[in-house]
């Protein structure tokens, strides 16, 4: 298969030995202990009620990240038969209940209230107020604005909606509304379309705010145009600026391919830096990643995987040095399921990287006949600079000097390309180039043929230059040098190939073979488009 001992030692490398993200009963004890302060007591409780069995399948960073989370903003422990199903709260959503609940006047969070958080936000305000004892008061939307330190305008028609028969989550929703549009200048419909409510503490907004006005230097009007920010998580977003704030890609900092690419930000540093570090052992260029930047939000073995399909499959396989390499990766279930269709069709060999990525209605049009992808200029330009080197793409010109260049498949001018390299020299097959037209099983017939008659036992001594010439000019004399030896079958492409062609040639006279052939042999001779072999044969 092709590049199969590349993907075995990639293998090796990129995936390691598998770690454990889970803790063991002995860890969970320590981790109680340690991170939360938990006593022997409420311990043997929780085995008493079987809740250790729940928190050893919590990932181990999760586990220390919510202990860490309950002690330092002191909630209440006493109620331990909840703190597993809290714990298996994801650390954002367990900071912004507990903040949530504070704000809105609860002056002892517990665990049970971290877990019944959904049902509380259901209930009408007063019932909530009840739930909690929060005393009543005249205005309890003063008393929520007050908990955080904000003065509030009673005039002011936003406010005049609120009232203590409300669904506390609506209530919450429109305090929120407020701060947005009075206190923060922020205010945007946009950021209240979703239809499942996601609860923000004020004071997380708030440092939130800070961090991308001030350190990742987004303004307010590039916030309202991206409203999904305000739903990161404070944490990771510190953790991203500051483990990868020394990375560049395509030549730019962290801070302008977060302006560019803000999404970027919801991505975990460290599967970030994994997979640059992979698309460089890949030798995939800086620039087609900073063109395709969702790709570092992918698993890293979930990329190395897909690569490794890519790499294994002759139809993709060719694509893996194009700019858009990135793009099939992260589209590889799409790229699979069209290379499966197009297959038993027999359009496979027409297709190109944009047939596999393009939109519905195009691929559908290509089924259909109407559009045809063979040999395009700019992806043939693509196949000689990967085989060939940036300095021979200018062989370009020449190939389209063939009248059916542009009928011959990529894939077969990328197959015959890499099994010429085997045999020749990059020199000689840039002076015999339109070679890489014709099928691999043809050119072999003759060139085998054309090894045993004229070979150095025999007295002969041509170049391989020479021979592929030679191989050209078989393949096309008795077609009149018209470029249709290129649909000629292998059964019948030698039969007529004379052994005494060249018999007037004296044994280490090679140089003289080009001048013969124009010279002796007349079907040559008033030959009309022709000019692309002679072309070729006079270059030598």
């Amino acid at each position: 298969m092709l590049r199969q001992p590349f993907v075995t030692k990639m293998i090796t490398i990129c995936r390691g030995k598998s770690v454990s993200f889970f803790s063991t009963e002995g860890d969970i004890h320590n981790i109680l202990a340690t991170h939360l302060q938990v006593d022997q007591k409420a311990i043997e409780k929780l085995y008493k009620i079987k809740a250790v069995s729940i928190i050893t399948k919590i990932p181990t960073k999760q586990l220390i990240q919510n202990c860490a989370i309950l002690q330092n903003m002191q909630v209440n422990l006493e109620e331990i038969e909840y703190l597993a199903h809290c714990l298996m709260i994801q650390p954002m959503v367990m900071r912004n209940r507990i903040s949530i609940l504070k704000e809105m006047g609860v002056e002892s969070v517990e665990l049970q209230h971290i877990y019944r958080f959904p049902g509380s936000m259901r209930k009408s305000v007063t019932k909530f107020m009840e739930s909690h004892n929060i005393p009543a008061k005249e205005s309890y939307f003063e008393s929520v604005f007050s908990n955080i330190g904000v003065k509030i305008d009673n005039s002011n028609t936003d406010t005049k909606m609120l009232n203590n028969k409300m669904r506390m989550g609506d209530y919450y929703a429109t305090c929120m509304i407020y701060y947005k549009k009075h206190h923060l200048k922020l205010y945007d419909d946009t950021f209240h379309r979703n239809k499942r409510m996601k609860y923000l503490s004020f004071a997380e907004l708030s440092r939130l705010l800070k961090i991308l006005k001030h350190k990742c230097k987004l303004n307010d009007t590039f916030l309202k145009e991206n409203p999904y920010l305000l739903h990161l998580d404070l944490d990771k977003v510190e953790k991203f600026l500051s483990e990868l704030k020394s990375v560049r890609i395509s030549g730019k900092n962290i801070m302008d391919v977060i302006k560019q690419h803000p999404r970027v930000l919801f991505y975990e540093p460290k599967k970030v830096k994994e997979l640059l570090q992979l698309c460089k052992t890949l030798g995939v260029p800086d620039r087609t990643i900073a063109s395709y930047i969702h790709v570092l939000g992918m698993d890293k073995g979930t990329f190395l995987e897909r690569y490794m399909q890519i790499a294994n499959q002759f139809e993709l396989g060719v694509w893996l040095q194009h700019s858009r390499v990135l793009c099939m990766i992260y589209s590889y279930k799409l790229v699979s399921n069209r290379v499966n269709y197009l297959r038993p069709l027999s359009y496979i060999n027409n297709a190109n990287i944009n047939t596999y990525l393009a939109e519905k209605r195009f691929f559908l049009r290509f089924v259909e006949g109407e559009i045809h992808h063979t040999a395009v200029r700019k992806f043939l330009l693509y196949v000689l600079r990967k085989e060939l080197g940036e300095d021979k793409v200018y062989l370009i010109n020449s190939i389209e000097r063939h009248p059916y260049w542009k009928h011959i498949p990529l894939m077969h001018i990328d197959q015959m390309l890499r099994f010429l390299k085997k045999n020749f020299t990059v020199e000689d097959i840039c002076l015999n180039i339109h070679v890489i037209l014709y099928p691999r099983s043809k050119v072999v017939e003759v060139l085998n043929l054309i090894y045993e008659n004229y070979s150095q036992q025999k007295g002969y001594n041509f170049t391989p230059t020479q021979y592929l010439a030679m191989c050209l000019y078989k393949l096309e004399k008795k077609y009149h040098f018209t470029g249709d030896a290129v649909w000629q079958t292998v059964h019948n492409e030698i039969s007529d190939l004379n052994p005494h062609l060249f018999e007037d040639i004296k044994p280490n006279e090679s140089d003289s073979l080009v001048k013969y052939i124009n010279e002796n042999d007349n079907e040559m001779v008033n030959v009309s488009g022709a000019a692309w072999l002679e072309y070729l044969l006079q270059s030598r």
